[in-house]
């Protein structure tokens, strides 16, 4: 095999999730370092953010969060005029800018992205407009809209330090719609703790800026029982339908990917 080979094949091995499993995500956390707090990752997102947005007016780009988030905001805006849409896990606003410019500008949208303290501090002084704005408190977002049409998520159930919880506070958003993307699901009967291995470049939208040396991070990562989370969400929504989407799955023996759309019972 090649240097070239050898190289690639030694990145690849580090960027599967490591095998070790936790008790619990706190231990998980512990294990990992910073994680998603870690202080050069937020400067990573915000810089390709800045370098990059530019190009979401010009190129195409659709992944399943963005689909799942359009059918969501396309089956909102046939009830309503004006829709509040909070995006857990929504980092510097991608989904809202590439689904601006989808949707008829007379339909009034407040995105509202739920974020780690520091992401959303620093996306909030930047990124803010009249229709995108930033927090990093969950609860808080959903009292001051009032009324929610859509929560969306998309890849970050299993990052959350307690998934349940936050399923909880979701369920009880009493959002019109529900939408969870790249979800990753325990085929085992408990759930399953690792830690995640990504690189800094492998955050964000667009090429690692030239001012940062890319390196591996570590987070925690929870694959859930899909039980509990219809469990959780069945008192208040009827799931509309489901979509295959393996995209946040790396162990497809033991994970299973799902996306989920939802709305709520009548």
């Amino acid at each position: 095999m090649s240097l070239t080979g050898d190289i690639k094949s030694a990145m690849k091995s580090l960027l599967k999730p490591s095998l070790k499993t936790y008790d619990n995500f706190k231990l998980a956390q512990e294990a990992s370092g910073a994680g998603y707090e870690d202080d050069e990752l937020i400067d990573v997102i915000v810089s390709k953010t800045v370098n990059n947005r530019h190009l979401l007016n010009d190129i195409p780009f659709f992944n399943n969060a963005t689909l799942s988030s359009l059918t969501s905001i396309l089956y909102g805006f046939q009830e309503f005029n004006s829709i509040n849409v909070i995006d857990l896990g929504g980092s510097t606003g991608l989904q809202y800018h590439i689904l601006r410019r989808l949707i008829d500008r007379n339909k009034k949208i407040n995105w509202r992205v739920v974020e780690s303290t520091a992401l959303a501090h620093k996306s909030k002084s930047q990124f803010s407009t009249d229709e995108l704005s930033f927090s990093d408190d969950l609860p808080k977002a959903v009292h001051d809209f009032g009324e929610v049409h859509l929560v969306h998520c998309s890849g970050v159930i299993q990052y959350m330090p307690n998934p349940y919880e936050t399923l909880k506070i979701i369920a009880e958003s009493n959002s019109h719609y529900l939408a969870f993307a790249r979800m990753c699901f325990s085929k085992k009967a408990k759930d399953v703790v690792i830690l995640q291995q990504s690189t800094l470049s492998a955050n964000g939208f667009g090429p690692l800026p030239p001012s940062f040396k890319d390196r591996v991070l570590l987070y925690p990562q929870t694959s859930i029982q899909k039980q509990r989370f219809f469990q959780i969400l069945a008192d208040r929504y009827e799931t509309l339908f489901t979509f295959q989407d393996d995209s946040g799955v790396h162990y497809p023996e033991w994970q299973e990917g799902l996306g989920v759309f939802m709305r709520r019972k009548v």
